[in-house]
């Protein structure tokens, strides 16, 4: 995440969701993918579309390199998501999602290049069942998944998860970057929260309403950022490494209640009357150092 406005507005779009197979660039989704290696913590990273291209007759958002991975183009057709490795149009387009799958169906998914004679692995779909996710009704289809498909039957398959409209309970973005290696097993998504935030990671006892901004705090020793509020007073509890830095305060439509330069001593606010809703709390301080946290205000 690199400017407010992409923090501010992730809120909405998993809220007002359509039912199209995965977010869009439009739709400004973000998600915080926190990263363990061999067992050792290694932070937070956050994923987020770039932009949009027009190429080859198609517009694709464009997936930015990341730490797992290259970059990647990203477009819906129907109920199919589909993608490209580069801009170069005689390259082959991969699926990454398709929900018009029944169960019993197979389909050829993602990338793995290092497999031969073929360069795509193979899922089943064994069940297809719904749940509600931040208040949305959305299909689950249950998968097995052949990493590195020959053509001749395999006896060791792994299973996996497709969550209409959210991706891949392993990663988003499991097709183009996970699948040869799996991420090392080392990330999964853990809970939509309330306020429709995906997030991703697998850290020991995480709460859908902990921190995930870009300084999540893997120190239990260290304070998390936290807020309540009792009608128009909003008390905030500092991360331990914040000195000075400006406040702000939306709802899941991104309007903006506060915003305010505030002090680490300073953690009484006033603000104009709350709604009786889920609400975010941004953090920023002048390193540029972001924190989020969201609750429940109950006038």
């Amino acid at each position: 995440m690199k400017v407010l406005s992409s923090l501010v507005v992730i809120v909405a779009p998993f809220l007002a969701h359509g039912q199209q197979p995965f977010p869009t660039y439009a739709d400004e989704g973000l998600w915080s993918v926190y990263r363990a290696i061999m067992g050792v913590p290694y932070g937070t990273e956050v994923i987020q579309f770039s932009g949009t291209t027009e190429m080859c007759g198609h517009t694709y958002a464009i997936m930015p390199s990341t730490f797992a991975g290259g970059w990647g183009y990203f477009r819906n057709e129907g109920q199919r998501t589909l993608f490209r490795r580069t801009p170069d149009c005689m390259d082959r387009e991969y699926l990454a999602y398709d929900y018009s799958l029944a169960v019993g169906d197979t389909a050829y998914v993602g990338i793995v290049p290092t497999c031969s004679p073929f360069d795509t692995a193979m899922v089943i779909v064994s069940t297809i069942s719904s749940d509600v996710y931040s208040g949305v009704e959305r299909r689950k289809f249950n998968l097995i998944l052949d990493w590195c498909y020959s053509g001749e039957p395999e006896h060791f398959f792994h299973p996996i998860e497709w969550i209409e409209g959210v991706g891949c309970t392993l990663h988003p973005f499991y097709s183009l970057q996970c699948i040869v290696d799996n991420c090392e097993q080392f990330t999964n998504l853990s809970c939509y929260d309330s306020s429709g935030v995906a997030l991703y990671r697998v850290v020991p006892n995480a709460t859908c309403h902990q921190n995930i901004g870009l300084d999540e705090v893997a120190n239990e020793n260290q304070a998390p950022f936290t807020v309540n509020s009792t009608n128009d007073l909003v008390q905030a509890h500092y991360p331990a490494n914040f000195t000075h830095g400006v406040f702000r305060v939306f709802d899941v439509t991104g309007r903006e209640y506060v915003s305010i330069r505030v002090t680490s001593s300073q953690t009484t606010i006033r603000s104009i009357a709350l709604p009786s809703a889920v609400l975010l709390a941004v953090l920023t301080d002048d390193q540029e150092r972001r924190w989020t946290t969201r609750w429940l205000n109950t006038p």
